[in-house]
């Protein structure tokens, strides 16, 4: 009979292999040559320039397309979930990780920020036919006729359309450039509901004062005591939050990974990492 959701089980490894499988193939395969097609003058000019008229992109620019566009894409990304599911080995779990899988991929591509670690290309260097990084797509944005593969970028090594400046540029966004900054604003943590005000929390919890708390933030303590535990144990000095530069004048806040009780438990230690702290604030500057 026909495929029912009802009967749809949790994991199928072969529908995995196969959603894997087509996405490989047709799924990129088709998005190459559309992409490319859409960098034609006729359609550049009447759709596609619409998305890259973000040349410094952000995740949000990942989904700024016209609607003919989403329509295509929708369609290409459903082939491998409606193959499987008429092969009869499509599973629920499959189905949610490939979504997030194109969400993820989408958005860190957009993000403008190199955050793939070089030691994954060192231990499997295949990946870098299989994976594409941030700084790989910015030249797209860039340079507009090279990088014009979705996720994999092996079928730009196959037609020749690799921009040449990619693993140059990979290489320079992870060192990243130093700054010294003019003015330190070194703090660090009251309580462990206060690690979500800083810049890597929750900007609705940011934007109240630190003592009023809600409700739900009670469901968040077993994460916010893992983190208590994980900075106690790895974290050695302060980390930079925030940077902000006015005029000629470049600003930075550190937190020192350390709570208010902690520095009464153990307070030669944590009196000696805020010491440090100061020293590697005098040493920038």
């Amino acid at each position: 009979g026909e495929p029912s959701v009802r009967r749809f089980p949790l994991w199928r490894t072969d529908g995995a292999v196969a959603t894997a499988l087509l996405h490989a193939g047709p799924v990129e395969f088709l998005y190459y040559w559309f992409h490319r097609a859409l960098h034609h003058h006729f359609l550049y000019s009447r759709y596609h320039s619409h998305h890259h008229a973000s040349i410094v992109t952000e995740p949000i620019t990942s989904v700024i397309h016209p609607f003919g566009e989403h329509i295509v894409y929708f369609t290409l990304f459903a082939i491998p979930m409606l193959s499987t599911v008429y092969m009869g080995n499509g599973s629920a779990l499959v189905f949610v990780l490939y979504i997030v899988y194109i969400d993820f991929m989408n958005n860190m591509g957009h993000c403008n920020f190199e955050l793939v670690p070089k030691w994954m290309f060192q231990v499997f260097p295949p990946l870098k036919y299989l994976m594409y990084t941030p700084s790989f797509h910015s030249l797209h944005h860039t340079q507009f006729r090279t990088n014009y593969s979705l996720f994999m970028p092996f079928y730009d090594y196959i037609y020749s359309t690799m921009d040449k400046a990619s693993d140059e540029l990979y290489e320079n966004s992870l060192k990243g450039t130093e700054e010294t900054p003019d003015l330190v604003h070194l703090t660090h943590m009251t309580n462990l509901q206060s690690a979500y005000h800083l810049r890597v929390g929750f900007a609705s919890i940011a934007s109240k004062p630190s003592d009023n708390s809600e409700w739900y933030m009670w469901t968040l303590w077993p994460l916010a005591w893992l983190s208590m535990v994980v900075a106690w144990i790895y974290g050695s000095s302060a980390f930079v939050v925030e940077r902000i530069k006015l005029k000629k004048m470049k600003m930075q806040t550190w937190v020192v990974p350390r709570y208010n009780f902690q520095y009464g438990l153990t307070w030669i230690e944590n009196r000696s990492r805020l010491n440090g702290s100061r020293y590697d604030a005098d040493v920038e500057g």
